[in-house]
């Protein structure tokens, strides 16, 4: 009976007696296992030294034993250094090892491992990868005349992009260093560098970067030691960084080299220009042989009439001298029973003070418009049947004033301007009977056949951002230049055709910002070109280049031209379009 809960009741929350159970506890092993401490080791080989290199209990990642390896090389190989260093890691039959793998998942102890260095890896990285570029800065340095450069690339497999970027720094046309990223490699770095070089000294006048931030994005920047600050491009990877796959986001510039020019336009000199321009209007009509009969008189039997118009064309002979010369083409009819014979050729021209001067004549046959086939000097015997008619070709030649010409072409088809125009010249054929067939006819310059702004935009389907000429009246030659803005590969260009040179003379940003620092170095405004300075050897024609700068803004903002003949000259300026400095 339970006197504490009812005294006088049985009590059946509980038994009158009670029975203890043992709790039965694990058995402990025997021999438990001690914690991993077992040391693995790596054999290293590399150019001629080998090396022992500790992995620890090799639960670091391969990327960490690569680095290793690589500070151990760099201080017992005197081949490694800090511009060569290892990227990869192979077994010794050849196998890859994957960086972000633990050691003691890919390595035995005591294993050989090949390691590739920068310079033989990149050597076969250009021959077979295929680089789909991301951003890119190049940056010209005027001090050193070296290229600063650096690129952000992704390896292309099959159409689609792999786990792998590349930064890429150069220095010239030599890699400096060539950076590889995958995706655990970028997401457990910190902020900051990636990688970095620049100049020896510690002002660091120029570098070259890759900087790396948490918001899924490459930032690289470049500065020149002539740059006024670097330039910025940041890079972003879309679908964040985790992605099996890199892919490229956004590519933004966030800093350029050299601020935006303060103004849009500026104050060009005025043009300066001296002599007188070919006229391309007024001149004499020339005679129409076609209404007008140009018939010979003369007692002769012997009658001539002009077919054609001359031709007419100067020439140049190394060791004669230069010569004016005028061809016609005649039909020569003879009226008399009997065979008349041409015994003698006459040529005279009418000089300025109007009176005939002697000239040379030589007669044949025209072979084609512009060419006639000219044999026989005039004291030639010519007979010419009765009753019959048949061509006769004449050349009138005279010495003209040997000043130099601009061009050395064997013809130019106008008449000197020591001549009249229009210049008449008289032939007078004498026969056996001592009669004579006189015919007078009539040369005449036309327009000078030069280019015009209009005509060159013509002729090649383009539009011009100016034109430069220069007229040379004793010549009549044209000097000229045209200048065009293209675009060629999302590049800005000028494009200036030194026709006097023969070339074209192409400007871009890296030229016009060469010109700039060089003219802030100096302190001046104006800059003569030393590879825009043409002139013949008797300095009669000429032709030269500068460039205008404005200091503050460290910017060309116009090209000035001179160019001078032997009747003329012009300094004509023309804007630089500031869009090729975007």
């Amino acid at each position: 009976m339970c006197t504490t809960c009812c005294p006088n009741t049985p009590c059946i929350s509980r038994p009158t007696s009670v029975v203890s159970t043992p709790v039965l506890l694990p058995t402990p092993p025997r021999n438990p296992a001690p914690p991993r401490t077992e040391m693995k080791r790596v054999k290293v080989s590399w150019n001629g030294t080998k090396l022992v290199v500790p992995c620890g209990i090799g639960s670091d990642r391969v990327s960490h034993l690569l680095n290793d390896i690589t500070h151990r090389f760099q201080k017992h190989a005197g081949d490694l250094d800090q511009a060569n260093y290892f990227v990869e890691l192979r077994t010794s039959d050849g196998y890859l090892l994957d960086k972000s793998d633990t050691i003691e998942s890919v390595v035995e102890n005591g294993d050989e491992i090949e390691v590739i260095d920068y310079k033989a890896w990149i050597e076969n990285f250009k021959k077979n990868a295929e680089l789909e570029i991301w951003g890119r800065i190049d940056r010209q340095d005027f001090v050193d005349d070296v290229n600063k450069y650096v690129g952000i690339f992704a390896l292309g497999v099959h159409g689609c992009f792999s786990s792998t970027a590349y930064s890429h720094t150069s220095l010239g046309n030599e890699s400096a260093k060539f950076k590889v990223y995958d995706s655990e490699t970028l997401s457990l770095t910190k902020p900051g560098v990636l990688d970095e070089i620049h100049g020896d000294d510690t002002s660091q006048t120029w570098y070259c970067s890759a900087h790396w931030d948490l918001t899924n994005s490459i930032e690289i920047r470049v500065k020149s030691t002539s740059d006024f600050r670097a330039q910025i491009v940041k890079v972003e990877f879309r679908d964040g960084i985790i992605a099996p796959r890199f892919k490229v986001g956004a590519i933004t510039t966030s800093q350029t080299s050299y601020p935006a020019p303060r103004t849009t336009s500026y104050v060009l000199p005025a043009l300066i220009s001296e002599g007188p321009a070919l006229k391309e209007d007024g001149y004499t009509t020339p005679i129409d042989i076609k209404a007008v009969e140009v018939k010979s008189m003369g007692e002769s039997a012997l009658r001539l009439q002009q077919i054609g118009k001359p031709f007419v064309e100067q020439y140049w002979s190394g060791y004669r001298g230069a010569f004016q010369r005028v061809n016609v083409e005649f039909r020569v009819t003879n009226t008399s029973e009997e065979t008349a014979s041409v015994v003698n050729i006459v040529a005279e021209y009418l000089d300025h003070d109007g009176n005939w001067a002697p000239a040379t004549v030589r007669s044949g046959q025209k072979a084609s418009e512009y060419w006639y086939d000219i044999k026989c000097a005039h004291d030639t015997f010519l007979p010419f049947e009765p009753k019959a008619t048949s061509k006769l070709s004449l050349q009138f030649e005279t010495d003209i004033d040997p000043t130099k010409y601009k061009s050395l072409d064997n013809r130019i088809r106008r008449i000197h301007t020591s001549l009249p125009d229009p210049l008449h010249v008289r032939f007078t054929l004498i026969d056996q009977h001592n009669r004579t067939s006189i015919i007078t006819i009539q040369a005449v310059n036309g327009p000078p056949n030069v280019p015009t702004r209009a005509s060159y935009e013509s002729e090649f389907n383009c539009s011009l951002h100016h034109w430069i000429q220069c007229d040379d009246m004793v010549s009549d030659e044209r000097l000229f230049i045209p200048i065009k803005h293209v675009e060629e590969g999302g590049e800005r260009v000028l494009e200036i055709g030194l026709k006097p040179m023969s070339t074209t003379y192409r400007v871009d940003q890296n030229r016009l910002r060469r010109w700039a620092w060089e003219a802030v170095q100096k302190g001046v405004e104006e800059v003569w070109l030393e590879d825009v300075d043409w002139s013949a050897e008797d300095n009669n024609f000429g032709l030269k280049m500068a460039c205008l700068v404005a200091l503050e803004d460290q910017v060309i903002y116009g090209l000035k031209v001179m160019m001078w003949t032997q009747t003329g000259k012009v300094e004509e300026c023309f804007e630089v379009p500031l869009v090729l400095y975007t």
